[in-house]
């Protein structure tokens, strides 16, 4: 495994040096783990992922989504898979596909094994994964829920269940949304 405390090198085919010194103070921990196809050893995996919710934010926001920036080097693909262990604070994990073909399963697996390594779920047997491919999460939450928030925080009273609502969806450093129409679950 590569360990990478600053990850500047990986990013500096992608930033500029302004940009490049405001990442460095700004407390972002990214690890990446090159994993090689065991059918085609030519071929080999990129995963990254965050060390806390700086980091997170920052993976999240640049490398997953629609208009996702490249990556060490690698182009954004809409193969690349996006996971987080469901339910408990932990990694945002992205895993880079070559060109656009798809992610065999057991590259899905070790990304889930470090989606719960590097979760408070690392202990929790039989945990829950999700993941999406990187144009189905975001840091912000969908138009329809915002919508509803805007109609809850228009009303003059809330009950409980309405408030927590509003709280669990608003966007903050290190949190992420999925549309549920694309969200898929691995046991691990």
């Amino acid at each position: 495994m590569i360990k990478i405390k600053r990850y500047n090198h990986f990013l500096s085919e992608n930033l500029t040096n302004n940009q490049l010194k405001d990442f460095s103070k700004s407390g972002i921990d990214i690890k990446h783990r090159r994993v090689i196809d065991e059918f085609s050893p030519e071929n080999s995996y990129d995963i990254y992922w965050g060390r806390n919710k700086e980091s997170n934010h920052f993976i999240t926001s640049n490398f997953a989504g629609k208009y996702a920036k490249p990556i060490g080097g690698v182009g954004s693909s809409i193969q690349d898979i996006w996971l987080h262990a469901a339910g408990y604070p932990g990694s945002h994990v992205l895993i880079k596909a070559i060109k656009d073909d798809i992610i065999p399963e057991y590259i899905l697996k070790v990304g889930s094994e470090i989606a719960k390594k590097n979760s408070k779920a690392k202990d929790v047997n039989n945990a829950q994964i999700v993941w999406c491919y990187k144009n189905d999460v975001s840091i912000y939450p969908s138009i329809e829920v915002e919508n509803q928030i805007k109609d809850l925080e228009n009303k003059n009273t809330l009950s409980k269940e309405e408030q927590e609502f509003i709280d669990s969806n608003k966007p903050s450093i290190g949190r992420a949304f999925i549309d549920e129409r694309n969200r898929n679950i691995i046991n691990i």
